[in-house]
């Protein structure tokens, strides 16, 4: 890697980033001179060099939403940051013509004329209002843009005003600016206001191979759906996170239960005040992430299988605002450990001050960091009784080899979503996570050093244990 992006007098970026993040609060000349540098020495080559993966995942939930609607599909799709245009050449790729890409960097206008894949590349501030027709587009798409924005909303806005009625706004955000600048509550309004309708995944990665982001920082892909002529939003398909229409009428549910069986099995449930707090504070303070926690006839199932194990150590890999690791720490005696990983430390306070409240904090030690580091530093020998996972997809695989020669011979390990709100089975669904998870369910079914069964209880949740310990009892 060079010493400094755009020759080692750039004085925008360094190559460990630094300079990059520096310009976040940047005045958009300043932004606009960086990339005018970056892009014609080394942007493309860098960006492949760190892996960024936001272009090709972004165009394939766009081509999906384009292939499910209503429309005839022959509207154009803009490009609103288009850099050296990457996005371009995937959407020209997936087969989209009549593109219409824009930057405020006059270098990156012109690299991204020259690849051939637009319609149009126009020098576009997206700080500012937009020269476009209401309605002109079908969709638009925004990839690693929103960083530098200095008033999202009023972006945010223009942009879905240039979409047709029931068109569509996708774009990322980074994890680390996304409690900083209040896009829960930004969108939450929006969406409560009728503007759009809005969807996010789980956290995605970033750039894993960069020296200084690495899997630390992530990203969120935002989905704005704006309202059709009949005040109707349509539905958003394959994304991680349902729309709050969908699912926070019914957060934390067991997937494929009707309505009324699913209120059955709620009313036979002893009312947890605890976990139902905690279920209205994530509500309040991450909006539709709040559907990543689980439902509470997961979490009495997964304390019952504590307590019935006498498991004494467990790991949990993904603990987000802390609904799972409750649970599992109740089922603990007292003298018992719950180790949690968990790639940002966001969620912690929301997670902490529950566990304080149920009076279990003083047997969970966080960890903060990539998961995969984190158990790799663990003794590598049998020693966790209970594994819970539920974190990216794409790292399942990994996550399990990484647990099982650690799991004692009576261990279980549970890993959830394994059924995905149905994608699972969908052949339509080939994001990376639907893909992995498919992947992974087949790979624990052919693997020979453990069992393992799908139970359908919230989104699917598979229970394996080491093959030593059905040898054990032959």
């Amino acid at each position: 890697m060079v010493d400094s992006i755009g020759g080692d007098d750039s004085q925008f970026v360094s190559s460990t980033g630094e300079g990059l993040a520096a310009q976040f609060d940047a005045d958009p000349a300043s932004v606009a001179a960086m990339y005018d540098d970056w892009v014609v020495t080394r942007y493309d080559a860098d960006l492949v060099e760190w892996g960024y993966e936001a272009p090709a995942r972004i165009v394939a939930l766009v081509v999906e939403l384009l292939d499910s609607g209503d429309g005839d599909g022959e509207g154009s799709v803009l490009d609103a940051g288009c850099g050296s245009g990457l996005v371009g050449v995937e959407l020209n790729r997936r087969g989209l013509t009549g593109i219409v890409g824009g930057d405020f960097s006059a270098a990156s206008v012109e690299v991204a004329r020259s690849r051939g894949v637009y319609h149009e590349v126009v020098e576009l501030d997206l700080n500012a209002p937009l020269a476009f027709d209401d309605g002109r587009f079908v969709a638009v798409v925004s990839v690693g843009v929103f960083s530098y924005l200095t008033d999202s909303e009023a972006t945010i806005r223009e942009l879905l005003r240039v979409v047709e009625p029931g068109g569509w706004v996708c774009f990322t955000q980074r994890t680390d600016l996304w409690d900083d600048r209040d896009f829960s509550g930004l969108l939450r309004g929006l969406e409560d206001e009728g503007v759009c309708a809005v969807n996010i995944s789980q956290p995605q990665p970033n750039l894993p191979g960069h020296p200084e982001f690495g899997d630390e920082i992530r990203v969120f892909d935002v989905t704005l759906t704006k309202p059709a002529t009949d005040g109707e939003c349509t539905s958003v398909p394959g994304t991680d996170v349902h729309s709050r229409s969908d699912r926070n009428e019914h957060p934390m549910r067991s997937f494929g239960i009707p309505d009324d069986i699913q209120q059955y099995v709620v009313d036979h449930l002893d009312a947890d005040p605890v976990a139902a707090r905690l279920g209205a504070t994530t509500r309040e303070r991450f909006g539709d992430l709040a559907g990543m926690n689980i439902g509470e006839d997961q979490g009495r199932f997964m304390q019952m299988l504590v307590e019935m194990t006498g498991a004494r150590t467990i790991v949990e890999v993904g603990t987000f605002t802390g609904m799972s690791a409750l649970w599992l720490a109740r089922g603990l005696p007292v003298d018992g450990r719950l180790i949690c990983f968990d790639l940002v430390d966001t969620y912690v306070e929301t997670a902490t001050d529950a566990w304080t409240e149920a009076g279990v904090a003083d047997r969970i030690e966080m960890r903060i960091g990539p998961a995969a580091d984190g158990l790799a530093e663990l003794p590598l020998e049998p020693h966790i009784d209970l594994a819970f996972v539920d974190a990216d997809k794409v790292g399942y695989r990994n996550y399990l080899d990484l647990l099982l020669p650690r799991m004692t011979a009576t261990g279980a390990i549970l890993v959830d979503n394994v059924l995905w709100s149905g994608r699972i089975i969908d052949a339509d669904a080939t994001d990376d996570s639907t893909v992995a998870l498919r992947e992974f369910n087949d790979h624990v079914a052919e693997r020979d050093d453990c069992d393992g069964v799908i139970l359908t209880v919230g989104d699917g949740v598979t229970l394996i244990r080491p093959s030593t310990a059905r040898a054990a009892r032959a």
